[in-house]
């Protein structure tokens, strides 16, 4: 079925939605969550707050617009939406794992600093930890689904249980970036680190496809 292109209206909302999510990370980096208020975000952004207020309900709904956009775990939404259209030899189990692990990397890398703000300042604020817990359920499920997709194609163990694999999974992309983030800048971002963090991913990949392909 052939989509509707969007109006000129709704472009504009869609390009000033992302103004302010892109606003609202570089404030929540540079100042934190609990630092940064929506009048600073409106007021960078160059509006009101009533405008802000228009796209987004509060300043936790915009911070997780920002997760949605930027966490290196969230790329796992696209992947498993994609995993649910592709054919499997168009997208093999083995691949599109290791698509993910690519854009995984380079999303810590572009967002290292927010990162470590979050990961810094949550263990104090009480809503910053809520949100985070909420999304990393979220991300949970969207992994589930991903996995889900390739069990059912056969690519998967059918004895594994989907809801452990997904939290074995995800716990072993959070330490890789944890380690990530918390090197220097100028260490992670020279080409040796870049292949150590590709062949940890790779090695990642190998053992996950080891203990759930088909027996």
């Amino acid at each position: 079925m052939a989509t509707t292109p969007p109006t000129k209206r709704q472009e504009q909302a869609m390009a000033r939605r992302r103004q302010l999510i892109e606003t609202a990370l570089h404030l929540f980096s540079e100042k934190g969550y609990r630092g940064t208020s929506v009048r600073d975000i409106a007021r960078s952004a160059g509006v009101n707050e009533g405008l802000l207020y228009h796209y987004f309900d509060s300043k936790a709904d915009l911070f997780r617009a920002v997760l949605d956009e930027y966490a290196p775990v969230r790329a796992f939404a696209a992947f498993s939406r994609s995993a649910a259209s592709a054919q499997p030899a168009e997208n093999s189990f083995d691949e599109a794992l290791r698509a993910f692990g690519r854009e995984f990397t380079t999303r810590i890398r572009e967002n290292r600093t927010f990162i470590v703000t979050m990961l810094t300042e949550a263990p104090t604020d009480p809503e910053l930890a809520a949100i985070l817990s909420e999304f990393l359920r979220a991300t949970n499920d969207d992994i589930a689904r991903f996995l889900a997709r390739y069990r059912e194609v056969g690519q998967i163990n059918r004895e594994v249980s989907i809801e452990a694999a997904a939290r074995v999974l995800q716990g072993s992309l959070l330490l890789p970036m944890l380690t990530e983030v918390l090197r220097a800048p100028a260490t992670a971002a020279r080409a040796g680190a870049t292949a150590d963090a590709d062949q940890e991913l790779s090695d990642i990949a190998s053992v996950l496809l080891t203990g759930l392909a088909p027996r």
